[in-house]
């Protein structure tokens, strides 16, 4: 019989700690999972539901499709809006031909450049009158279908992805001007710190 006074065998909790330490136990290092953590998985899955695979809320009448079809094709092929940018480029090269340093005290191109920044100027007027026009037919086509259409979640898919890319793309350059320049030598910031 034990006495009732005797101290607890304590090797085996000692033994299983030892047990567990051999094995690397990342585990008990990660916080645990709580609320937050589970609304936060929740929101990341239905985003990510709605950007890859969600079909769009709202499928528009065919007259609707129609209309935004007839829209989208008189704004993109606007022979109008062709010709007022051929203008406009024409300028611009024209402009650019005489556009030398020092035209100001120079002749003929202090009398050239002034006529041809005034035929410029018209003809970016000009053009930016069509393309209010081409974006307010391509605003009423789109209001038309409405965002939640497939035309509309697919546009806000694409330019989500769109930007995603952009940021990638920026973070590699980033990325790669960081090493450039770190190997030119210490920087400022980390000498003082040290």
């Amino acid at each position: 019989r034990h006495c009732c006074w005797a101290a607890p065998d304590m090797s085996a909790p000692l033994e299983r700690r030892r047990q567990d330490d051999d094995v690397l136990d990342v585990t008990r290092h990660l916080p645990r999972p709580g609320p937050k953590f589970a609304t936060a998985f929740i929101w990341w899955a239905l985003g990510f539901y709605a950007l890859h695979f969600a079909a769009a809320p709202y499928q528009p009448t065919v007259l609707e499709e129609q209309r935004y079809n007839d829209l989208m094709t008189q704004a993109v092929f606007s022979e109008e809006a062709r010709q007022a940018e051929r203008n406009l480029m024409a300028a611009q090269r024209a402009l650019d031909d005489v556009h030398v340093w020092g035209w100001r005290w120079r002749e003929p191109y202090s009398r050239l450049v002034p006529e041809r920044q005034a035929k410029l100027n018209r003809a970016l007027a000009d053009y930016r009158v069509v393309s209010s026009e081409r974006n307010a037919l391509i605003s009423e086509a789109k209001s038309s279908v409405g965002i939640w259409s497939p035309q509309g979640v697919g546009e806000v898919r694409a330019t989500f992805w769109g930007d995603y890319q952009w940021g990638k793309d920026f973070a590699k350059r980033m990325s790669f001007w960081d090493v450039v320049f770190g190997l030119g030598g210490a920087n400022p910031d980390e000498e003082v710190a040290n």
